[in-house]
């Protein structure tokens, strides 16, 4: 309908002549009888013009000439069934052009090539065949992209005047080109170079191509070309870089196609069938061979990576064995079948013998998990028997999670299990981290249940790079804080909670500050320092305690306590005051109470109800013991936890206080009620 010129009609040999000028052809004709049919594909040719000419056995292209994907292109060739010869093809076109990056990227309907040439520059020369076998198409096209830059992930990418050949052929196989009768196959093959090659073999006896078998190969040599499987597609890749990250980004779809690209998608394209995307996994390797040098997935690099993998279904289950981690993984995507029935965003199942996690991985990790919403994670299912972070090496974790739907209507990640075993303690943790608000005030909020079982705090500290600080010590630290992010990035500066404190049989050695940091005050080691007092013994050598106890609430990263205590052979230590974790300072109340006698002994072992807090429970024990109010001496310490401030503060005889309950002190041996 867009034609223009002359048709003339003849009898005879002669069937239209038809003179094609500045229109746009959209596709191609089939001839069948009677009836004439016209199919819309891709990519378009504009401004064609030229002669085809039509007789009873085929037609002939004359000097058809247009632009396509963004250069010219000139078409020759045409159809004559009575000259084609058994096997055949009756139709033969052929077409030279320049493919521009621009006009490569706006052929949508290219899928794939239009993804993978983002990034490009240039243009280059190509060709294409196409004929028809069996009512099949078959297609031809070459290239050496000399002209054309690929700013694509290794190993694609490439310089302008670099030469890659491309070479991309489906054609029927022999028997089902030699034959009618036999079952209607094809092959489908590429080849990059010395980049890669794959090969597929297709079953066309549906509406659409369907997979029987294929073979991949990427940075192997031609002759290493693995031999397709009886069925299902084996791919083997041997690499010095693989950026999965990279690649994702560049072959994802477009999150906001233009307007005109869609209007064209729409008009050329039409609707995929409904079972084209299951059919679409066909292609995809049921088998994986990969050898690379590094590996990068989800912001974080592997070393020496060998993976041997295979798919079932959608179902991937691999044996992964690198520098950082080696082990067993499996991945269900959402909708596949899997043992939780609540994996609605997935499940990876993990069992490793070793994980290690460098800064700066954790640091993208976290980055990773901040970017996202807790209800698009998948449900994890994890074991690791040697984890390392940061170089140490922590114990066995285990990790257990799933996505859940809230009452609001929203999704949480919820943390069933996050436990960490090594010889010197055993942290058992829950939680969940979901959004809470709505609208532009919603955020994002981590809360965890924890505690601590230790078994050697000296060595505990050790382990995190703290050695030399605590010996011994044994006891549990639980409670339950929450921050504003993810589990893996605690925020200090939105930090709440509270928790104990109870450890017993331990020391606090002589440490520098700068390692130690608030530990160092805790253990009190600046005081004889700074001033000449009786108990200088007490505390020279590191305080040794029978127990360390309180409670702790954390506010927006202050740590206060009213009710800290610590027991020693020689002296008590009770402790009031807060503690700011983000900026490392603190401002505390401490009273070192020396020991006189059992009465002494007995009192400062009497839990401190943090009701009371410190000032009620001292005012309590001087009524019970005129002596130890004598003896008491009580600082203040403020400033940096690695240069703490020191002064002694001159106290003054107190009473009870007004209104004060009943002493909750029980009475020493020998006094009076």
């Amino acid at each position: 309908a867009a034609a223009t010129g002359v048709a003339e009609l003849q009898l005879g040999l002669t069937l239209p002549i038809s003179r094609i000028d500045q229109s746009t052809v959209r596709g191609s004709v089939t001839l069948a009888g009677n009836d004439v049919h016209f199919v819309p594909e891709a990519p378009l040719v504009n401004a064609a013009r030229g002669v085809v000419q039509f007789s009873q056995s085929g037609f002939t292209l004359v000097g058809v000439q247009g632009r396509a994907l963004g250069g010219e292109v000139r078409l020759e060739g045409g159809m004559n069934a009575g000259q084609a010869g058994e096997g055949e093809s009756s139709v033969r076109v052929r077409a030279r052009g320049t493919a521009t990056a621009q006009g490569l990227r706006e052929a949508q309907q290219l899928g794939l090539v239009s993804r993978l040439v983002r990034g490009a520059s240039g243009s280059a020369a190509y060709t294409v065949a196409v004929g028809v076998r069996r009512g099949v198409a078959e297609l031809q096209v070459a290239s050496d992209l000399v002209g054309l830059s690929l700013t694509a992930p290794a190993p694609l990418g490439k310089a302008a005047q670099a030469p890659l050949p491309v070479r991309f052929e489906n054609r029927l196989t022999p028997e089902a080109a030699a034959s009618d009768t036999a079952p209607l196959q094809d092959e489908l093959t590429l080849e990059l170079g010395d980049v890669g090659r794959l090969n597929y073999l297709r079953a066309l006896d549906g509406p659409q191509a369907r997979v029987l078998r294929g073979a991949l190969a990427i940075g192997v040599p031609p002759a290493q070309m693995p031999a397709p499987p009886a069925q299902g597609v084996a791919a083997h890749a041997v690499l010095g870089a693989l950026d999965v990250d990279a690649w994702t980004a560049l072959l994802q779809e477009p999150s906001a196609p233009s307007a005109q690209a869609q209007a064209q998608a729409q008009a050329v394209v039409p609707a995929p069938a409904p079972s084209g995307e299951a059919l679409a996994t066909d292609y995809l390797p049921t088998s994986l061979a990969v050898r690379a040098a590094t590996l990068t997935l989800h912001g974080r690099t592997l070393h020496d990576v060998v993976v041997g993998a295979s798919r079932q279904g959608a179902v991937w289950r691999a044996n992964v064995d690198a520098d950082e981690l080696d082990g067993y993984l499996e991945y269900r995507p959402a909708g596949a079948s899997a043992p939780r029935a609540d994996a609605a965003q997935g499940l990876l199942h993990a069992r490793l013998a070793r994980l290690a996690i460098p800064q700066m991985a954790e640091t993208q990790v976290n980055a990773l998990l901040d970017a996202r919403e807790p209800g698009t994670l998948p449900a994890l299912d994890i074991v690791v028997e040697d984890f390392e972070l940061r170089g140490r090496r922590l114990g066995r974790i285990e990790i257990e999670a799933r996505n859940r739907g809230t009452e609001g209507g929203q999704r949480e990640w919820r943390l069933s299990k996050f436990n960490l075993t090594a010889p010197e303690a055993v942290l058992t943790s829950q939680g969940h981290w979901a959004l809470v608000g709505s609208g532009a005030q919603a955020q994002r909020r981590t809360v965890m249940d924890f505690e601590l079982d230790i078994r050697d705090s000296g060595a505990l500290l050790a382990r995190f790079g703290m050695d030399g600080v605590v010996r011994h010590g044994k006891g549990r630290i639980g409670g339950q804080v929450g921050w504003l992010g993810s589990p893996l990035s605690p925020d200090y500066r939105t930090m709440s909670g509270q928790m104990n404190v109870n450890v017993e049989a331990g020391q606090f050695l002589q440490a520098d500050p700068g390692l130690a940091k608030l530990l160092s005050v805790l253990s009190l080691q600046s005081l004889p320092r700074r001033f000449a007092l009786d108990f200088r013994d007490v505390f020279s050598e590191g305080f040794a305690f029978d127990f360390v106890r309180g409670d702790m609430r954390i506010e927006n990263g202050v740590a206060t306590t009213n009710n800290l205590q610590m027991k020693g052979v020689n002296a008590a230590v009770l402790m009031e005051g807060s503690a700011d974790i983000e900026r490392e300072t603190q401002d505390l109340h401490v009273v070192v109470v020396p020991e006189i006698n059992a009465m002494t002994a007995s009192l400062v072992a009497t839990a401190i109800n943090p009701v009371i807090g410190l000032g009620s429970f001292l005012a309590q024990v001087f009524l019970r013991g005129p002596l130890i109010q004598a003896a008491t001496q009580e600082f203040r310490i403020d400033g940096t936890w690695s240069e703490p401030r020191v002064e002694r503060i001159q106290r003054r005889k107190s009473a009870a206080p007004e209104g004060a309950a009943s002493p909750t002190v029980p009475p020493a041996s020998g006094d009076k009620p």
